[in-house]
């Protein structure tokens, strides 16, 4: 009976230690299709200079140490993000190619039912790489100081507030239409390739407000070049105590959290899959990641794979309900 369970032992092993081998061999390969050796690219739908692609090179710098190889940014914005999303979703399955993403990747395929490529079946999760609320921020000549004295002073007025998104149909895009739906306010909405030019045009006064993240927008509130209005989180934040929530200014349905994550094409192997995963994990416990994405207003969130896919299929049936009911296309 020993013997029989050391042999199995034994064989389960030699399996595992395989398995580590060929995964961990992904950052020791020879060239192959003109990738150089050692080199993961993670791949960004959105200009340089936004919260996806801070808290991205964040995370890449790090994993680089727990995957022991060269780990890259590489920006292809456009489309909303679908470029680089249907670059990701055709790259060869070796776990070479990653999409940085967040909370918009839901919401693709009710915006875009025509797409090359499926955002769904297209792609399985590594994991989440953070948390972050959101900040509604305004430019600072904007009559008002909170969300209701804003809109109380454009209708009194008759004023049409413009508002910057990341993109149509964005969770920035979808949150002020809901506002917009609610409240009768009249507001024109602008869309950006990513939240670095969306912000700059807020800040030169060029558009009224947006709704950017904490990581993004605070510094620029700190030096007085914005004005924030509300915070989507359910508390006041540290960095911001004197800011409402949305929903102390009468609009907890604007919008949530937003959150970051990393996508793999759908048919890498698990065992890729689950070393990524783990080395995500890893990256995400050690002091100087952390310490780095809190100064962003950032929480980590790493998790098990599932638990991201899991997220992702609950936001996308709530806002493909919000994109049918409001009758949103893209643009």
């Amino acid at each position: 009976m020993w013997e029989r369970h050391s042999s199995r032992s034994s064989r389960r092993s030699l399996l595992a230690a395989l398995v580590f081998v060929s995964v961990a061999g992904l950052c020791a390969q020879t060239p192959a299709a003109g990738r150089p050796p050692g080199l993961v690219r993670v791949v960004v739908g959105y200009a340089p200079g936004g919260s996806l692609d801070t808290i991205a090179r964040l995370a890449a710098a790090e994993m680089a140490t727990t995957l022991g190889c060269t780990v890259i940014v590489e920006n292809r914005p456009g489309a909303n993000g679908n470029i680089a999303a249907e670059y990701v979703a055709r790259a060869a399955p070796d776990g070479s190619v990653m999409l940085a993403t967040f909370n918009t990747h839901p919401l693709i395929a009710a915006l875009y039912p025509n797409l090359k490529f499926d955002p769904v079946a297209g792609f399985r999760p590594v994991g989440m790489i953070a948390q972050t609320p959101y900040v509604l921020v305004a430019r600072p000549d904007l009559p008002g100081e909170t969300l209701p004295q804003v809109i109380a002073a454009a209708r009194s007025t008759g004023r049409v507030l413009s508002y910057a998104t990341v993109g149509a149909g964005s969770p920035q895009h979808l949150g002020i239409e809901r506002l917009k739906a609610s409240s009768h306010l009249a507001v024109t909405v602008v869309h950006y390739k990513g939240g670095a030019p969306a912000q700059q045009d807020v800040q030169g006064g060029n558009v009224d407000m947006m709704l950017s993240t904490v990581a993004l927008a605070l510094p620029q509130v700190q030096a007085g070049k914005l004005k924030a209005l509300a915070v989507s989180s359910s508390q006041r934040l540290t960095a911001l105590p004197q800011v409402p929530t949305l929903h102390e200014s009468g609009s907890a349905d604007f919008v949530g959290d937003g959150w970051f994550g990393l996508l793999l094409p759908a048919k890498t192997p698990d065992a890729v899959a689950q070393h990524y995963n783990e080395a995500l994990n890893r990256a995400l416990a050690t002091p100087h990641l952390r310490q780095a994405l809190a100064q962003l207003g950032a929480k980590p969130a790493g998790s098990a794979a599932q638990t991201m896919e899991a997220r992702m299929a609950k936001e996308r049936e709530i806002w493909t309900r919000v994109i049918r009911a409001i009758g949103i296309k893209p643009e």
